[in-house]
């Protein structure tokens, strides 16, 4: 009986380290190479306040979400990139291939929308945060293909979602329960943030996968 749980508990290693492995290699284990991809950090333009920073937050699910997936490769300096000067989301991208010259595909990230909208307005509380609301999500999204000769851009969307928070659900306080926290996973914003996060990654890979097969 002991062997056979030392050895099942090998196999567990094993498997969750090769699992592991996999999200941070280059190449597929067929030998394909994923697409080089930089996720510049999430620019925040809300003025949505909470003890923590919604841009970190954001950009810390989102590749997370993207190295569970596995499809692409981000370099292990991915969370480090500063935000740039430049207007990522202007007409002029030039100079974006000479600043991510070792990368095939750069994404850049706005959050240009959070925000807590009533749905009923015949409730007593005037205190959005204790009544039945929406809680509003919009992030703009620009991929950028530097394979070529100049920079192409291969995606641009305005991705919006809405999540529904009722009152019957125990009031969170965010000073207390917050990003970080175990228990920030299970609160109504934290569960929003990861669904919305997880869309971001997943509309990130589709389009680059995308123009990585042609």
């Amino acid at each position: 009986m002991r062997k056979w749980l030392c050895y099942l508990s090998l196999v567990v290693l094993f498997t969750g380290c090769k699992e592991n492995s996999d999200e941070f290699s280059l190449y597929h284990e067929d030998g394909r190479a994923k697409p080089v991809v930089v996720i510049t950090p999430v620019i925040d333009s809300t003025s949505y306040e909470l003890p923590w920073s919604l841009g970190e937050e954001f950009s810390d699910t989102i590749i997370t979400k993207l190295a569970q997936n596995g499809v692409l490769y981000l370099p292990e300096d991915n969370k480090h990139h500063s935000h740039i000067s430049k207007n990522p989301f202007g007409t002029d991208i030039e100079w974006v291939k000479n600043h991510y010259s070792n990368a095939e595909f750069v994404v850049f990230l706005e959050l240009v929308e959070h925000k807590d909208v009533h749905v009923k307005k015949n409730e007593e509380s005037t205190d959005v945060k204790l009544c039945s609301h929406d809680l509003n999500i919009a992030m703009r999204i620009r991929a950028v293909d530097l394979r070529g000769n100049k920079p192409k851009v291969i995606l641009q969307e305005l991705v919006k979602d809405s999540y529904y928070i009722s009152k019957n659900v125990l009031h969170t306080d965010y000073d207390i329960i917050v990003w970080g926290v175990d228990e920030y996973l299970s609160s109504p914003m934290g569960l929003a943030h990861l669904s919305f996060s997880k869309e971001i990654a997943e509309r990130i890979s589709d389009y680059i996968l995308l123009a990585k097969s042609r």
